[in-house]
């Protein structure tokens, strides 16, 4: 479990030799007797991991951690941290953090198999597949009208574009892949590139 504080960064895991004991790990000096002050702390051979640890009873950091949850009194945690190097480091972590949630949204919105395109009711999707493009061709569902802007429409019309502008898209999304993106950024991409092909 990694636990990040304001002013620590823990990795705690248990101790294999005895389950009544975790192993609280640290990479920074400092950061586990902060909090855990009577810790017996070791430093650990440059080739390890993490450079300090300490077994410290299951129940005493249970304990902690939740006297910790109990103290919290900030609105915005990365404001709350006060070191400026240890700040931009966590920092680090919010925007990677941030862009596997951008790119958790985009695949599901795209397609429930988690591909960008599919062919609708393609022999490689499996029978009763519910990615948007098979769902809007399953015939106990009302048909949606021909302008319907709804996830699964709007996929099932871009698995049906031709390839070249399906290459394009997916080469627009790498580019779009470090900045926030919302269907309607989206759909506009494919317009575009769909009008493009036209002429």
């Amino acid at each position: 479990m990694w636990v990040f504080l304001t002013d620590a960064f823990l990795s705690i895991v248990e101790d294999s030799g005895d389950r009544d004991r975790l192993l609280v790990r640290a990479r920074i000096k400092g950061d586990i007797e902060r909090t855990f002050p009577d810790a017996d702390v070791r430093h650990t051979p440059v080739r390890a991991d993490y450079a300090y640890r300490a077994f410290i009873p299951r129940t005493e950091v249970a304990a902690k951690l939740a006297d910790e949850a109990s103290r919290v009194d900030y609105g915005n945690f990365k404001n709350a941290v006060g070191e400026d190097a240890r700040h931009d480091a966590y920092l680090e972590v919010w925007r990677a953090m941030s862009a596997y949630q951008r790119r958790q949204a985009v695949a599901a919105a795209f397609d429930g198999c988690g591909r960008l395109f599919g062919e609708a009711g393609g022999v490689d999707h499996p029978i009763g597949c519910r990615c948007a493009a098979c769902w809007t061709e399953r015939a106990d569902e009302p048909p949606h009208p021909a302008d319907c802007l709804c996830d699964r429409c709007e996929t099932a019309r871009r698995a049906r574009l031709p390839n070249e502008t399906r290459r394009e898209y997916k080469i627009r999304m790498k580019e779009l892949d470090g900045f926030q993106l919302g269907l309607k950024q989206i759909r506009r991409v494919v317009k575009l590139r769909a009008k493009k092909e036209k002429k």
